[in-house]
């Protein structure tokens, strides 16, 4: 998969991963709605794991700025459900040399 390099590319991996129905608007508030439903994805907590965070953190500052505070907002509004709602971002691991 490549790394996500700008805001509509980011929504449209969310859209497809998350698998958000169709009415999914691609905007920030769209994406908060869908990240604190999920009611088409029932389960006891959520896991996302994002890779390659840096190359949208370099190409669109504002963009990961803003989905930084959406997944903020967004774990604030599971918390009082007492639901898990988590971001991975793992750290990348330098090929070895053999």
């Amino acid at each position: 998969q490549a790394p996500i390099t700008d805001w509509d590319t980011m929504m449209e991996e969310f859209y497809q991963n998350c698998e958000f129905p169709a009415y999914f608007g691609f905007i920030a508030d769209a994406l908060l709605d869908c990240l604190t439903d999920f009611e088409w994805r029932p389960a006891c907590g959520y896991v996302l794991i994002y890779r390659h965070p840096d190359v949208l953190q370099r190409r669109d500052p504002k963009a990961w700025a803003l989905l930084v505070e959406v997944l903020q907002y967004a774990g604030e509004r599971w918390e009082p459900r007492h639901t898990p709602f988590t971001m991975l971002v793992p750290a990348e691991t330098p090929a070895r040399n053999a």
